[in-house]
């Protein structure tokens, strides 16, 4: 679709897995669908109005040795400075991304579990990489509905790193509600949890 917010869409995508997987495909994608505004283009910003996915199954396992099948491969060390390897990296900006019909396994090949995630809608929408996401989500964690509500920190802080991430959550599944205010001081790593948390159940 050509216009000043072109839009353009693929469908049945998949990518392979490891080649140790227990499975054939790490993932596979019914159709993803992305809004972009032209004219920020020009000066070298990419905003993406929307981005739709529609029925991805994406199955994460690990190894006896714990290597995940996402890894893709060590990086190659360069002796250059930085700014002859490489340009200082843009990030887009993605106002809204829309989640349908989302599948995740996880199985971890340690212990030999597996949990699964399937979400029926996932809305993040942000104005920008430097403000706060609001979220809002509903679907099954193993066998257990849920839904929840919130706002979370900007995209630029969980991606760089280097400060607390904020959290502001409430969810809810049949019998239990549980509301969650804090930081995580390391999200990627999931490490300096400092939440306050009400439960009613």
């Amino acid at each position: 679709e050509l216009s000043l917010n072109p839009a353009v869409a693929v469908e049945g995508v998949t990518f392979a897995n490891a080649s140790w997987g227990t499975q054939k495909e790490m993932a596979s994608l019914k159709r993803l669908a992305a809004e972009v505004e032209l004219l920020p283009l020009l000066s070298g910003d990419v905003r993406v109005k929307r981005l739709v996915l529609e029925g991805l199954n994406l199955f994460l396992e690990t190894d006896a040795q714990g290597r995940g099948n996402w890894e893709m491969g060590a990086v190659q060390e360069t002796s250059k400075p930085a700014s002859e390897t490489s340009a200082p990296g843009i990030l887009p900006v993605v106002q809204w991304v829309r989640i349908k019909d989302l599948s995740v396994t996880y199985r971890d090949g340690r212990k030999h579990e597996q949990t699964t995630l399937k979400l029926d809608n996932l809305d993040l929408r942000a104005d920008s990489t430097d403000t706060p996401m609001t979220i809002s989500a509903a679907g099954m964690l193993n066998d257990l509905a849920f839904k929840a509500d919130g706002r979370l920190g900007p995209l630029k802080t969980l991606i760089q790193g280097g400060a607390p991430y904020p959290v502001t959550l409430s969810m809810s599944t049949p019998g239990l509600s549980m509301d969650l205010e804090g930081v995580i001081a390391e999200p990627r790593q999931a490490r300096g949890i400092d939440l306050k948390i009400s439960v009613d159940a």
